[in-house]
């Protein structure tokens, strides 16, 4: 196509670096057609005064791609007038809408993020929200953390949704009433196995207390690991003849 337009001088551009180093006489020609190819542009390039062939990454490589394509599908390109057009396109025009007002919106978010201020309408709104959901037509008086998750699903957000929430169900009366108790007790319980009834008992002296009667005033007292059943006696001393007595 060069040479039938009369040019002399070709610098030449692909993506491929095997046809650059095999043109270079880098790399080895192996298939017999490559070689045919070879000596063919070759061939064509003597003909000529100067040619350069350089390599160039794929993605700058598109519309060279397809001039080589539409050129190889002309018989006499001599003949042909190729017209390359640019269309730029015009950028998208953006309206740009100015809102004008005294408050500005990003103001009660400040004052939280800053000094955390709440302002009263919004203390107020929180509170009847969480008032309809822990205890209105549908409530159930859940727990405070409940509460919070409940609120923010159904779409009410605020900064301190969590803490009011927990605030509000520590608040209410009636948790408070028939709330279950929690009997745990703050110490680990040691499990005792026995296999049978008064087979395994426990004995502990217990006191000492105001006197009684007769200068009593301890208690030996023995329980069995199985039915818990409780043997107690009163002591004026500890002795262990009175231990004896007592077993």
């Amino acid at each position: 196509m060069a040479l039938d337009a009369g040019a002399e001088n070709l610098i030449a551009y692909t993506d491929s670096q095997l046809i650059t180093k095999q043109m270079e006489g880098e790399y080895e020609v192996n298939e017999e057609r490559m070689k045919d190819y070879l000596q063919k542009i070759k061939g064509l390039t003597n003909r000529m005064n100067g040619f350069q062939l350089h390599q160039i990454p794929r993605t700058e490589n598109a519309k060279d791609d397809y001039l080589a394509k539409l050129a190889s599908s002309m018989m006499n390109c001599s003949t042909r007038n190729i017209t390359v057009r640019t269309l730029m396109k015009s950028p998208p025009e953006h309206s740009i809408m100015t809102i004008q007002g005294e408050i500005d919106w990003r103001k009660p978010l400040l004052d939280y993020l800053e000094k955390d201020i709440l302002s009263p309408d919004e203390k107020e709104e929180s509170r009847d929200i969480l008032h309809e959901i822990h205890e209105g037509d549908c409530g159930s008086h859940i727990a405070g953390w409940v509460l919070a998750n409940k609120a923010s699903r159904v779409g009410y957000l605020w900064p301190t949704l969590k803490k009011d929430a927990i605030s509000w169900a520590k608040e209410c009366n009636k948790c408070q009433q028939h709330a279950p108790l929690i009997h745990i007790p703050t110490e680990l319980l040691q499990a005792m196995s026995s296999p049978c009834p008064f087979s395994q008992w426990g004995i502990d002296i217990v006191g000492p207390f105001s006197i009684a009667a007769e200068q009593c005033k301890f208690h030996l007292v023995a329980v069995d690991y199985f039915s818990k059943w409780i043997e107690a006696k009163p002591l004026a001393r500890i002795t262990e003849n009175e231990v004896i007595k007592f077993l």
